[in-house]
């Protein structure tokens, strides 16, 4: 019987993860940005915390390697410049990992 709960336990833990959208709340400082005619990506110091989601973690090492989308403004520039403070929530669409 035990053996049949823990299996419908990592059935539907398994199953749960793979519609999971990894997210993970964080305070930091732009170390640089990556600026394209339509986004912007900025990537993080190393001593920034991040605190990935129990249910749905976040990949951390993103953040530093591959950035995160900030978006542009009105004027078509980046909504952060490198050494600004920043937090907020940071989602993985599967694709691209984004600000919210």
């Amino acid at each position: 019987m035990m053996k049949l709960i823990a299996i419908i336990t990592l059935a539907i833990s398994l199953n749960s993860n793979a519609s999971c959208i990894g997210e993970a709340q964080f305070i930091g400082q732009v170390s640089k940005l990556q600026k394209t005619t339509t986004s912007c990506k900025a990537t993080l110091t190393l001593n920034s915390f991040i605190q990935s989601s129990a249910v749905c973690p976040l990949n951390d090492s993103r953040l530093f390697v591959e950035g995160f989308e900030i978006g542009l403004n009105s004027e078509k520039e980046c909504n952060f410049n490198a050494g600004d403070d920043i937090s907020g929530v940071i989602v993985d669409n599967g694709t691209q990992l984004i600000l919210e």
